[in-house]
């Protein structure tokens, strides 16, 4: 007879004395995962605000919207309706385009990182008329988060306003920490003695007090 195996997998998230099992692939065994909490106890524990780095995206299969040769196409980036940055228009870029290089970045606070999502919307430019829309998608903040301090690759479908398919979109990006500056608020001491360097100085207009010559 033949003898049926049940294969359990288990992911275990080590940090620091933290340890926080997530459900097994088995049937009987299916509950919700609270992401909120898995991504909470990856980030540090007085972190109050990230900085979101953009560095590269990279278009796949994008449809073209133009009757007549390729589309100029941009990418903006915006989270809670609040656009953070945009790529340059690569004209005729067809349907496969890259911007590398990129330095859209965006300080967001805990709260945003654990609720809130990535909206990234590509477009294709008209000079004469409005740019048209050609896909969308939400990518989860805690999504990136999850390789908190780390670089890390996502890949999504793209959909137009029809619900329609139209490409996809490969997105390179960091969440780092903001390292606060902290002021020192001691008064500096009567007696303090220090030395101070002057590198250039420039005159003008000066008076000259030679009769003959400068």
């Amino acid at each position: 007879p033949k003898t049926q195996c049940r294969v359990s997998i288990c992911l275990v998230i080590l940090k620091a004395d933290n340890v926080i099992q997530l459900p097994s692939s088995n049937d009987e065994d299916k509950s919700n995962i609270n992401i909120t909490e898995v991504i909470t106890n990856i980030l540090p524990d007085d972190l109050e605000n990230g900085k979101l780095v953009i560095k590269c995206i990279k278009g796949r299969d994008l449809l073209n919207t133009e009757l007549f040769g390729k589309a100029d196409i941009f990418v903006n980036f915006s989270i809670d309706d609040e656009v953070i940055g945009e790529t340059s228009v690569l004209e005729n870029a067809g349907s496969n385009p890259i911007w590398d290089n990129l330095n859209v970045s965006s300080i967001i606070n805990k709260k945003t990182i654990l609720s809130s999502q990535l909206k990234v919307n590509v477009w294709d430019k008209n000079n004469f008329s409005s740019n048209k829309n050609i896909g969308s998608t939400m990518i989860p903040l805690t999504k990136i988060a999850y390789s908190f301090g780390k670089e890390t690759e996502i890949s999504d479908m793209i959909f137009g306003a029809n619900k329609k398919q139209s490409g996809g979109i490969t997105i390179t990006s960091e969440l780092l920490p903001v390292i606060k500056t902290r002021r020192s608020s001691k008064a500096v001491p009567s007696n303090f003695k220090g030395l101070l360097h002057i590198y250039r100085i420039h005159a003008y207009d000066l008076r000259n007090t030679e009769i003959i010559g400068k």
